[in-house]
């Protein structure tokens, strides 16, 4: 009679533990319209060859950085910098493009951006590199959280 207790307890046991409720596996990430962000780099391309370089960096969040050949800096020191090495002024020396642009959902509130920009034009040779962007979905849409260009 006691093995068929211990029996009974061990197989109602089991079967209990076999009824827990798996765990849901993690969310996919949700699917990212490319032409959203495309349309973002699109308005950032025109704003810099309408000489607007508040209009390029306006992509940015106001905690963005950015990550290039001397390590890592602000938002404010790359308009510095670009001020000096790609505008004469309030124009720029060459007109942006951005190519090749694929997206890809970190999650729901953050995306990666990947292409490749193009500076053309100007009586200059034409200069290129490749970029990726980490997006933040804002209150007042998507900002470039981060930059790293090459």
């Amino acid at each position: 009679m006691n093995y068929k207790i211990h029996v009974t307890f061990f197989l109602l046991g089991l079967f209990l533990w076999n009824c827990n409720s798996p765990e849901k596996p993690a969310a996919a990430p949700t699917a990212l319209d490319p032409k959203i962000f495309i349309a973002i780099m699109d308005s950032s391309a025109t704003a810099w060859n309408e000489g607007s370089l508040d209009g390029h960096l306006s992509i940015y969040d106001s905690a963005a950085t950015f990550m290039g050949a001397n390590g890592l800096i602000s938002i404010p020191t790359v308009k510095e910098n670009f001020q000096k090495k790609y505008f004469n002024g309030s124009k720029p020396v060459q007109q942006l493009a951005f190519e090749e642009i694929q997206v890809k959902p970190l999650g729901t509130d953050f995306a990666l951006l990947t292409g490749k920009f193009i500076l053309s034009g100007g009586d200059q040779p034409e200069r290129s590199g490749r970029y990726s962007l980490v997006f933040t979905k804002t209150k007042t849409g998507w900002k470039v959280l981060h930059d790293h260009s090459s």
